[in-house]
């Protein structure tokens, strides 16, 4: 969150999607003069069924950093926790 902070204008909009919660970044936006807001994703199969949708005819696209066979589950943990994923880290069975 640091590092969007620091390219957030003043005046500017940072929403934090968190995969643990982080209620500071409304104080830590504050402090640019920015406005900060953390939301709490929950998904349901019909929002899982209309995205499948979407990416079946082209209308949205994933981002795919790396993809590693499960058997590299280690190497693909190591790769996340780099912090230099741009776009998702996925495992793939066979």
């Amino acid at each position: 969150m640091d590092k969007s902070l620091y390219v957030t204008k003043t005046g500017g909009t940072i929403i934090s999607i968190p995969t643990g919660l982080n209620e500071t970044v409304t104080e830590k936006a504050a402090e640019i003069g920015a406005k900060g807001y953390t939301m709490l994703v929950r998904s349901s199969g019909e929002d899982m069924q209309a995205i499948a949708g979407m990416l079946g005819e082209d209308k949205l696209k994933a981002h795919l950093d790396k993809v590693y066979p499960f058997e590299s589950m280690a190497e693909a943990h190591t790769h996340v926790e780099s912090g230099r994923t741009v776009g998702k880290v996925t495992l793939f069975l066979e």
